[in-house]
């Protein structure tokens, strides 16, 4: 077991199907959103026991949940930030709906909009950022928090991410925890210190969101922008 920790931990039970699903380009929107949500659940029972440290696992035991999910693929990882901003209708959403086969009975006024609630997918965006938010907390306060957050080949921060979770701290689509979860995902990625540039990246959009939004001013000048202490 001690040899084979690292291997054991990336090959356990249902995992690795999960990840072939979850990435799986041509996998079906119904089918992702049924894995998101099997993702979910794995994550809340790792969560039970939040004051669990995963470095205290017994290296001759058998990994558990939580152990598991710390190690997440990092193409999962990368998939589960594509969800974040997926298109609703279009070639690129998951699901294509050719309207010429189709027949829509009713229209929301939202979806003839050209704006960013009128085209992006919130159901998968929603489902996402629920399994984001507890999965960042297992491994707080860096670990997937920077993984997520920086590219690891240049080491500057992943901006696909950023743009991705900035819209939702305001949108008027999708649930209503949706804004609250995009500012509890923030906040997890700007405990790693290597997510700093990220978090300045959105800055000047954050502060100028953050006059109208009393929860995006408390989550500017209390977490993301915090003057560092020069005290000696």
């Amino acid at each position: 077991m001690q040899l084979t920790q690292d291997y054991l931990v990336r090959v356990y039970s249902i995992f690795p199907a999960l990840c072939s699903v979850l990435t799986d380009t041509m996998t079906t929107r119904n089918v992702t959103i049924i894995g998101l949500e099997l993702l979910q659940e794995f994550i809340n029972h790792a969560n039970v026991d939040v004051f669990a440290n995963a470095e205290d696992h017994d290296p001759d035991e058998m990994p558990d949940t939580r152990a598991i999910l710390i190690n997440i693929p990092s193409k999962l990882l990368k998939r589960l930030g594509d969800f974040l901003y997926i298109p609703r209708l279009g070639s690129d959403a998951l699901e294509y709906i050719n309207p010429i086969s189709n027949i829509v009975t009713r229209v929301n006024p939202l979806k003839l909009q050209a704006g960013y609630d009128g085209s992006v997918d919130t159901d998968i965006r929603d489902r996402t950022l629920e399994v984001f938010v507890p999965l960042l907390q297992l491994d707080s306060p860096s670990g997937l928090a920077k993984e997520l957050g920086t590219n690891s080949s240049t080491g500057l921060p992943n901006n696909r991410v950023f743009d991705s979770i900035f819209p939702i701290l305001s949108t008027q689509t999708g649930r209503n925890e949706a804004p609250l979860l995009a500012i509890q995902l923030l906040r997890e990625l700007s405990k790693a210190k290597e997510n700093r540039l990220g978090c300045l990246y959105l800055q000047e959009r954050i502060v100028a969101l953050a006059s109208n939004e009393p929860r995006v001013a408390h989550l500017a000048f209390n977490h993301l922008y915090v003057e560092e202490d020069t005290k000696s």
